[in-house]
């Protein structure tokens, strides 16, 4: 078991689009008549993503800590798996084929684009998803003017978080990451960390997702894992 090392500095990490469909379905939950359609949903929805911005800053860093040392947003942008097709020159009939994922059976008549099934999600309630882009959109360039961004053609955001991680963990910085996503977990190690703030029984103040090292030496002294984020390190 090797020490958990000395950060230089922690950065939250947010996924932009995780980050804004907890706010849109926030809203959802509290106005159901809320759609997007109207141009008074729209400012309402793009006013609710700045304050959220500054809530969850404030949660790190206020009056009573400084718990964080700076904060990047990742965004998706044309993913380049949408574009991957079967490079099977034996079999024609392929070629044209968007490559089947590969949690989907190979007899299965499901639609093979990548994350077509998720289409069904938005379809079953009625958000004008058109205008969610927009507004998103309109928050994106709004936040590059002071803060730090990645959003680039070909790249999700898982992308850009592990590219970031990396880099980070070259510099002895510690990643945050602010997401729900389980595929992320992989990332995990001893200079990056997920905070999942999906509520639940299980977890009513959400999660914390680190290593089996930090979590055995946070633990076996008995500390609170605040302490990972405190002037400890």
């Amino acid at each position: 078991m090797s020490n958990i090392p000395t950060y230089k500095k922690k950065y939250l990490l947010i996924d932009g689009n995780y980050f804004a469909h907890r706010v849109i379905h926030g809203f959802m939950i509290t106005k159901p008549e809320f759609t997007l359609d109207s141009k008074q949903d729209q400012y309402n929805f793009e006013t609710m993503l700045n304050n959220s911005l500054v809530t969850l800053y404030k949660s790190f860093n206020n009056d009573f800590h400084r718990l964080i040392d700076n904060l990047i947003f990742v965004f998706d942008h044309k993913s380049w798996r949408k574009s991957v097709y079967y490079a099977d020159n034996t079999d024609t009939s392929k070629q044209n084929t968007l490559f089947r994922p590969y949690y989907i059976d190979e007899n299965s008549t499901e639609s093979l684009g990548y994350k077509d099934n998720r289409k069904d999600l938005k379809d079953s309630n009625d958000i004008n998803w058109d205008a969610f882009d927009s507004c998103l959109n309109n928050f994106k360039n709004s936040i590059n003017k002071t803060l730090a961004s990645l959003n680039f053609e070909g790249a999700e955001g898982d992308d850009n978080l592990f590219l970031l991680t990396e880099e980070l963990k070259k510099e002895n910085i510690l990643s945050i990451i602010f997401c729900t996503d389980g595929d992320l977990n992989t990332l995990v190690d001893d200079y990056t960390i997920i905070l999942k703030n999906t509520k639940s029984n299980k977890s009513p103040n959400g999660e914390f997702v680190i290593s089996e090292n930090i979590y055995n030496q946070l633990f076996k002294e008995k500390a609170v894992l605040e302490k990972m984020l405190g002037s400890n390190f």
